[in-house]
């Protein structure tokens, strides 16, 4: 209960604050039970989130991330739990790295498919199979088939970097990430 009163005062600051979502994750499970059990606890706490940021502003999204190493995982996952939850505000974050983590079938297809749920996006380059965020081009993402998609789903949501490992170094960080970006966002545009 606690994990759900402090994301509750996370919806009530970011509609203070104008934001357009809230994003987070299930993190993994605290006891041995069932993977339907842990479900249906999840689901249950994410309406009671949906329903305080419905209250808070009508726009205020709720942006689910799959994370590997947690409970949900995969976008497959997210989908059963969407299912559950049933709340036009419970939408998704995808972070690009964690689709080439985790997922078999590239980023473009997946971006595609769930484009009518995504809320947020994550930018972060990685490997299959190794979650580790890794700088532009250190990976294996494709930006410039990742930006295709977006611009082709009409994306127009934030897609804010995440590079936590790189924020001793945060000012050069961001102008070669910027750098890196607008590049394989120009590319992509053909």
């Amino acid at each position: 209960y606690c994990r759900l009163a402090f994301l509750e005062e996370c919806i009530a600051i970011a509609s203070d604050l104008g934001a357009e979502c809230v994003s987070f994750w299930s993190g993994a499970p605290a006891d041995d039970a069932t993977p339907r059990v842990l479900m249906q606890r999840l689901a249950d706490g994410c309406k009671r989130l949906a329903e305080a940021a419905g209250k808070r502003r009508r726009e205020l999204r709720l942006a689910f991330e799959p994370e590997p190493g947690m409970f949900v995982d995969t976008l497959a996952k997210y989908e059963r739990l969407a299912g559950a939850v049933g709340r036009e505000n419970f939408r998704l974050t995808i972070d690009v790295g964690h689709l080439q983590c985790n997922e078999l079938e590239p980023s473009s297809v997946l971006i595609a498919r769930h484009a009518a749920a995504l809320a947020n996006v994550h930018l972060d380059d990685m490997r299959r199979g190794v979650h580790d965020h890794l700088f532009f081009g250190e990976g294996e993402v494709d930006f410039e088939a990742v930006f295709a998609a977006l611009r082709a789903a009409k994306y127009a949501g934030p897609a804010c970097v995440e590079l936590s490992r790189h924020s001793h170094d945060a000012v050069e960080t961001a102008r070669r990430a910027k750098e890196f970006l607008d590049c394989a966002r120009r590319t992509s545009e053909g």
